[in-house]
């Protein structure tokens, strides 16, 4: 993990973290909150998704739930949306995942009961 909880939000080399973020809109206002976001260094555009955190959560605690986000999208499948990195502040973890502007799960479980596409 990069100083100050940051992992590379693209892929390049480059370390950012969520502040260095441009903000294209709000998707969700959390918690957790969603945000749709353009990483300045590569033009890529992803979410990034905001979850609160104990305040002073040790670096031991921020490296476990590191390691839990990274085994949760540690794998490269067309049906997986493409992890992109992890930062964490003093009360948030922040990360970066693909954008799927298909709706939710629940909206596709609402489309599949009806037998209906959208």
């Amino acid at each position: 993990m990069a100083a100050a909880g940051g992992e590379d939000f693209s892929a390049s080399s480059l370390t950012l973290s969520h502040q260095d973020m441009e903000v294209i809109s709000v998707l969700r206002h959390g918690p957790p909150e969603i945000k749709l976001v353009r990483n300045p260094a590569t033009g890529d555009t992803f979410a990034l998704k905001s979850i609160p955190i104990n305040v002073g959560l040790s670096e031991k605690g921020k490296q476990e739930i590191y390691t839990r986000i990274v085994q949760c999208f540690d794998s490269a499948h067309p049906n997986i949306a493409t992890y992109f990195g992890t930062s964490f502040d003093a009360c948030s973890c922040h990360i970066g995942i693909e954008y799927m502007n298909a709706g939710s799960l629940a909206d596709l479980y609402r489309v599949a009961e009806s037998g209906t596409e959208r």
